[in-house]
């Protein structure tokens, strides 16, 4: 009986491999975060802070102009006013609405950001 070979069993193995490590660099791969409704609507609790403070010092690293940081953020929904920019929304829980606020303070420093200031807030029921 001849045995078979398949040539591109290794070029698949191989793919799959490499298409798979950038999947195991990111902990949070079944969302997306490109905006703070993302992090509203598939994050709570202190993962939610957390993927948004990783997504956005990903996407604001130090040294970004300011000009370049607030078009990053106004793209992820919040609306900037100098150094601050604000993403509000509403949320519900357990049939309880309230007002959800998002606030990043850029330290910005001779036209460039050196750090993300990023604080959630809930008011109301």
């Amino acid at each position: 009986m001849a045995r078979m070979s398949f040539p591109f069993a290794s070029v698949f193995v191989g793919s799959a491999l490499l298409l798979a490590a950038p999947l195991a660099a990111n902990p949070y791969p079944a969302h997306t975060t490109e905006t703070f409704r993302d992090f509203e609507h598939h994050y709570s609790g202190a993962e939610q802070m957390e993927v948004a403070r990783a997504a956005l010092d990903a996407r604001v690293p130090a040294g970004t102009p300011v000009a370049e940081a607030r078009a990053t953020l106004r793209k992820a929904g919040a609306t900037c006013r100098g150094a601050t920019c604000t993403y509000n929304t509403f949320g519900s829980s357990h049939d309880m609405r309230h007002s959800v606020h998002w606030t990043v303070n850029l330290d910005a420093r001779e036209g460039a950001v050196h750090g993300l200031d990023v604080q959630r807030e809930t008011r109301g029921s």
